[in-house]
């Protein structure tokens, strides 16, 4: 490697003065990779570069000055050669720090300047300033944060985000100002401020929002090189803080646009069979926002996810493995790589499989999955965590799946009770109408409701609107009904349980929390729900109107609390006799090679809760395993599902005369019964 003398340098620091090659020459000589490398790059030859520098900074700011192609290279090289001292050397000594300090104004007023102008002399000079400048407020933010508390440096922070497009076409901005600024706000527990800044400057959080897919978009079209790569991640960056700026710029990034976007991007990034280290980390950062609106229930955000194909994605990345990334990565990259993981955000699926449109998009993501890849061959070189995940969010997604069949044929109907105290009818809920005041009591008819406002108004009145938004939320529908039900199959234990707890059976309440997994069954005495100090209105003025229903001697409702996201909805819900018998009764004998069932639900104490009996539900997911481990059929095709539950129903309203499990070489078809039944009476009509 050519080498210069010291003489050389102190001839090249001169000449760097009034001469841009020279300048140009300098910098290169601080290159850790240059040609030209100089004897010793001491703290003194550093020094003596930051000074050639700040003496071209100092000059005043003249702009017809600036459209001299000489003038306006000497100041943008000496801001790229700043950058080229590195942030060690300014924060090695307190005498450098001090020099930095001082030179800050300056050099914003220079980047002001030349972005406002539009002063690049050529493509080159463009992108040279738009690499020095991130790495200049990197420097900044090193030496004293307090600058990003600033408003005039976030509105630059802002204009630097914006960029401009350049004469060939590409568009120049930089990202990390705007990070560094939306860092310190959270820092400084003061996100409110970044979206007063956003709107005191005209920035909109869906233009913003608008601007980062396009970007997104950009960075996809072109190779998997590095430079792609890190605008990717500085783009997933910008939308990881934006979350917890507001709440109207969550609910931008928590969009069907940004999943879409993501989705597709990073199909790109982890697309071969050898994928590039920077790859997996960038695909790393964006779990960071999967799990974060999975764990907040953004339900639109989640759909997309699975409409993309994030079930492959996470197969892929999680079979390829991050630990060469977080070994050979320094501490931060390391953090990320192993902070969220595939499986993380996999248990967030199934923390979501509860909402009815969850089940629906994983049932029918999964089974896009068998004509796409292999997934065994993906989860053998996959992690034991991920694997497990794996294995329970199909679990819980084949469940959900059959029940929603069931509820489909009408096997139960969901029952329900006017709130009358004269009437009472007892009668499909779907029959029923709701107060429209607090959307807890039932009527029949428009005269009962008129009847009973005497009666049920104070409670009423009693409703607030958070309550109230919770508990007509559609959403929550579903979660309903299969709360219930389980509620059905687990009722012994839970009687069982509530005697131990000493609590009245006709006083317990059961609190359901999905927000956990096992999901889990809270036994409690319902009276506590009447103390409106301890829980919300909503709260008590279910208690209040199952404390009528009581005193009317109707001996099977049942307080039912769903937890999810963070939210209680409580509701009250009728598993009449009849209900339960015919969710728990046995469709046959329970088959010889019956396979354990996936344990869903479990008590707040981790007792285990399942139904005893062979049910329809347990009879449903056997049948269709079984048809799926012959390879003749695929469980996760929705017409195989439909014809297995069809067959289930049939055969438990026939009194559940047939064992399901007959004939191990029939395709365990109630028709291949029927056909078996009718040969034999051909034969014994031939003998």
């Amino acid at each position: 490697m050519p080498r210069i003398s010291n003489s050389e340098v102190a001839k090249l620091l001169r000449a760097a003065k009034v001469d841009v090659e020279s300048l140009f020459q300098l910098i290169d000589v601080l290159h850790p990779d240059t040609e030209l490398k100089a004897l010793a790059i001491s703290d003194k030859l550093r020094t003596e570069c930051f000074d050639v520098f700040h003496y071209h900074l100092q000059k005043p700011i003249q702009h017809d000055k600036c459209k001299e192609s000489e003038s306006i290279r000497l100041i943008i090289f000496s801001l790229y050669g700043i950058t080229r001292l590195g942030s060690s050397y300014f924060n090695s000594d307190n005498g450098r720090r001090q020099k930095y300090k001082l030179c800050w104004p300056i050099i914003l007023k220079w980047l002001e300047t030349i972005i406002e102008g539009g002063f690049y002399p050529s493509p080159g000079d463009e992108d040279m300033y738009f690499c020095a400048t991130p790495l200049l407020f990197q420097m900044a933010w090193t030496i004293r944060r307090e600058y990003f508390d600033e408003d005039d440096l976030f509105r630059f922070a802002i204009r630097l985000w914006i960029g401009h497009v350049g004469g060939d076409g590409t568009d120049h901005y930089t990202g990390q100002p705007l990070i560094a600024c939306l860092q310190r706000n959270l820092l400084r527990s003061d996100a409110s401020r970044a979206e007063k800044l956003f709107q005191t400057f005209g920035i909109q959080a869906e233009n913003l929002v608008d601007k980062i897919i396009e970007r997104l978009k950009s960075a996809g079209h072109g190779s998997s090189s590095i430079p792609s790569i890190a605008q990717i991640g500085f783009l997933v960056d910008i939308l990881l803080h934006l979350v917890a700026v507001s709440t109207t710029t969550w609910h931008e990034v928590a969009s069907r646009r940004v999943a879409r976007a993501l989705v597709r991007l990073l199909t790109k990034t982890v697309r071969g069979p050898l994928v590039p280290k920077d790859n997996k980390l960038i695909f790393r950062k964006a779990l960071h926002l999967f799990h974060t609106f999975l764990n907040e229930r953004a339900l639109d955000f989640m759909l997309s996810l699975l409409e993309e194909g994030i079930l492959k994605l996470l197969l892929k990345t999680a079979s390829l493995g991050l630990d060469d990334v977080a070994e050979s990565q320094n501490l931060m990259s390391a953090l990320i790589a192993n902070e969220i993981t595939e499986s993380m955000v996999l248990w967030g699926f199934v923390h979501s499989l509860p909402y009815r449109d969850a089940a629906v998009a994983s049932h029918l993501a999964r089974g896009e999955l068998e004509n796409d890849i292999d997934v065994d061959k993906l989860l053998e070189t996959s992690s034991s965590e991920f694997r497990t995940a794996w294995k329970t969010f199909e679990a819980v997604v084949l469940e959900q799946a059959v029940i929603l069949s069931l509820l489909e044929v009408d096997f139960v109907v969901d029952n329900g009770t006017c709130s009358n105290v004269s009437c009472r009818l007892f009668t499909n809920r779907k029959d029923l109408q709701k107060c429209g005041g607090c959307s807890v009591a039932l009527y029949c008819s428009a005269s009962c409701q008129s009847e009973d406002w005497k009666h049920h108004r104070v409670f009423c009145k009693m409703m607030d609107k958070t309550s109230l938004r919770n508990i007509k939320d559609e959403h929550y529908r579903f979660p309903r009904r299969v709360a219930t039900l389980q509620y059905a199959r687990f009722e012994d234990n839970i009687i069982s349980i509530a005697r131990r707890k000493r609590i009245p059976v006709d006083m317990l309440a059961v609190r359901v929390n999905y927000d956990c997994f096992p999901y889990q069954f809270e036994i409690f005495d319902r009276r506590e729900l009447l103390d409106g100090t301890k829980h919300p209105p909503g709260h008590v003025v279910v208690a209040e109107e199952f404390l009528r229903l009581s005193e009317a001697k109707l001996e099977f409702p049942v307080i039912i609390i769903l937890r999810m996201a963070g939210k209680e909805v409580p509701y009250i819900v009728y598993p009449s006799p009849e209900y339960s018998c015919q969710w728990t009764e046995e469709v046959s004998e329970a088959p010889e090679d019956l396979v354990d069932e996936e344990v869903v639900y479990i008590t707040k104490d981790r007792e285990i809760l399942s139904c005893p009996n062979f049910d329809a539900l347990k009879a449903s997911i056997h049948l269709v395993r079984k048809r799926a481990a012959k390879g003749d059929l695929c469980m996760w095709d929705e017409g195989v599902i439909k014809d297995v539950v069809g067959e289930v129903v049939q055969l438990f309203w026939e009194n559940g005369s047939t064992d399901i499990d007959s004939d191990n070489d029939s395709n365990d078809s109630l028709e291949d019964s029927e056909e078996e039944e009718e040969e034999e009476e051909e034969e014994e009509e031939e003998e």
